[in-house]
């Protein structure tokens, strides 16, 4: 394949327009039209329907704000139609492949800082990680409030425990893997 034009990135969403006269050139335009030119050959374009929505999702949810962005993400992997996507790797990349810098807790202010979207941080006075994403699970250690852990996964719906809906998270705090419940960490649904 040869392109000509700005060079498209994986996930960019295009249009082609497919061309008579120009036999096998067919000439793309971003969904922003800030990228224009023309393929020639074969187009390796998805045209699945339910990638091309989770594409659509994606590339919408990459254009909001840090915490927004999360939260449509995480949407897009708790969708059960995208499990079988072969986008949703791209959007587990987004959520948890991030590096913005060391995070850090400031206790006077009760805030946390530099805290990129494949980090949680630790908002209740002690923590139970567990090993496995529920309340029965054997808890393997504890954090406290201001500990900052590494995002590894996350649970696949909202459940409610005492009252209050949110979602387990397993994470990596100091080398030791397991599942706290989201409602006690900065990524607590309001």
């Amino acid at each position: 394949m040869t392109f000509e034009g700005k060079k498209l990135e994986p996930m960019d969403m295009v249009v082609i327009f497919e061309s008579e006269e120009q036999e096998d050139w067919h000439e793309v335009t971003s969904m922003k039209r800030e990228k224009k030119g023309w393929i020639q050959g074969d187009i390796d374009a998805i045209q699945n329907e339910i990638d091309v929505k989770l594409g659509i999702l994606y590339w919408r949810a990459m254009e909001e704000s840090p915490e927004k962005k999360f939260e449509l993400l995480e949407n897009i992997l708790a969708n059960p139609n995208f499990k079988k996507s072969k986008l949703i790797e791209n959007v587990n990349k987004a959520l948890y492949d991030t590096n913005q810098g060391e995070a850090f807790y400031i206790k006077e202010l009760d805030s946390f800082e530099n805290l990129s979207s494949n980090k949680l941080g630790i908002k209740t006075d002690l923590a139970n990680v567990r090993s496995e994403p529920s309340t029965t699970s054997d808890i393997l250690f504890q954090v406290e409030k201001g500990n900052i852990c590494h995002i590894t996964a996350q649970g696949e719906s909202l459940v409610e425990i005492n009252g209050v809906s949110d979602r387990w998270y397993k994470v990596n705090f100091d080398g030791k893997e397991g599942w706290v419940f989201g409602y006690y960490t900065t990524k607590r649904r309001e």
